[in-house]
């Protein structure tokens, strides 16, 4: 697995008459590694050392989606670097290079790189800013816009210093969500904000108002 944007060499000998030693990595220059990628993703660029067999006239890069299992051959003559386009997101693509002399006698493969395709789906939409409004028992009403079914944890303070959990808002199916701070009375005011609901939650950032 190649983790981020960072390159990976893998580095094989095997033999072709005398050894030859094949460095296979990914250059990933023109390829979006981060999760959300709106959009079709771009090729994905491999590259390899050239054999220091004099014999060597060229190279294939093999490609599959299960380890050790290429379907798909491409032959690059004598570059030392291909692009693969039409990758599919959220697969796991394998790729292995070989090299062969003039009378077309092929050398094993090299060691075996895979590359996960980030997913194309779109991020989440942000939280809207939080609207703070009294009910008709003074209370502090909460609402706003989300994701559905996302979950938030509502913090309060009274001078920013401490943060107290308060409640839970889920947004509903239609984007929306609402909390009443039936405790906004006993507090001459308070701030609120609200962080993602998970086992190590982080604060989204939110427009923070008083209660009155």
């Amino acid at each position: 697995m190649v983790p981020g944007v960072n390159n990976c060499t893998a580095v094989i000998t095997r033999r072709l008459k005398d050894a030859i030693v094949v460095a296979l990595s990914l250059l990933l220059t023109t390829f979006c590694s981060f999760k959300g990628f709106a959009g079709t993703p771009g090729p994905l660029t491999l590259a390899w050392d050239s054999s220091t067999d004099p014999s060597v006239v060229g190279y294939r890069l093999y490609e599959g989606i299960a380890s050790l299992t290429y379907t798909n051959v491409l032959d690059v003559g004598s570059n030392l670097m291909a692009s693969v386009s039409g990758l599919v997101p959220d697969e796991t693509y394998y790729f292995a290079v070989t090299a062969y002399d003039a009378t077309g006698l092929e050398s094993p493969f090299s060691g075996e790189i895979s590359y996960t395709i980030p997913s194309s789906s779109p991020p989440p939409p942000p939280l809207a800013p939080l609207t703070i409004v009294q009910n008709n028992l003074n209370q502090a009403v909460l609402s706003g816009t989300g994701a559905a079914g996302d979950v938030y944890d509502v913090c309060a303070t009274l001078d920013f210093t401490i943060w107290l959990v308060i409640g839970s808002v889920t947004v509903d199916a239609t984007g929306l969500f609402q909390f009443t701070d039936a405790s906004s009375l006993a507090v001459p005011w308070r701030f609120y904000r609200l962080r993602q609901h998970t086992t190590q939650p982080a604060v989204v950032p939110n427009l923070l108002g008083p209660s009155n």
